[in-house]
């Protein structure tokens, strides 16, 4: 099932789109908290997606991928090297996204989030302007989710809707205004955005 934030009209509300529909039934609440059917559906060609949550925080994983942390010449991190983004550099899919890490909007979300997906083994995909610049499976990870998620909450509360950002793949490189940049995980779906800044 596809839990998703959207915008229909002037309201914004969430929602849920079984497999092979096309239609999102709405869903009062949050995805975290009583979310109760309302009987009321649109089709999801008549929507706007938004970021599927607002967390209260980012945790992000850096050198997560041995391939990535060897083009930089770095070894891998003993234990997860982590950093926090703030919450207002999260947005949606299709929304304007500048470069870095933490500046506000700097951190697309979505398209959904996806309730059957294994994050053990899912490839993911970058496409920079439709070419691919990077791809590795979340098996490649040298560490995985369970595992981050332990590390993490050792010291730290996670609250519903928090994200936790897993690391990138090797094949960074840099970005420029008005580029097209798509990541897409297997299982998932596609997360496309356009580049704006200097």
């Amino acid at each position: 099932m596809r839990l998703l934030r959207f915008r229909h009209g002037e309201r914004i509300s969430t929602g849920a789109v079984q497999p092979g529909s096309d239609t999102v039934q709405v869903i009062a609440g949050t995805f975290f908290e009583d979310p109760l059917p309302t009987g009321e559906e649109v089709s999801i060609d008549d929507v706007m997606l938004l970021a599927p949550v607002l967390p209260s925080k980012l945790v992000c994983v850096g050198k997560n991928y041995a391939a990535h942390a060897a083009e930089f010449g770095m070894a891998v991190p003993e234990e997860p090297l982590l950093f926090l983004k703030p919450s207002t550099a999260v947005i949606g899919p299709d929304d304007q996204w500048t470069r870095a890490k933490g500046f506000d909007g700097s951190c697309p979300l979505g398209p959904w989030i996806e309730t059957s997906v294994d994050p053990t083994d899912a490839v993911v995909e970058t496409r920079l302007n439709g070419d691919v610049v990077q791809r590795a499976s979340t098996a490649d990870m040298v560490f995985g989710v369970a595992e981050l998620i332990e590390y993490i909450t050792t010291f730290m509360t996670l609250l519903p809707g928090d994200v936790l950002l897993t690391g990138t793949p090797e094949g960074v490189g840099r970005v420029r205004s008005g580029d097209i940049v798509e990541v897409e995980v297997e299982g998932v779906g596609t997360l496309r955005n356009g580049v704006t800044g200097p």
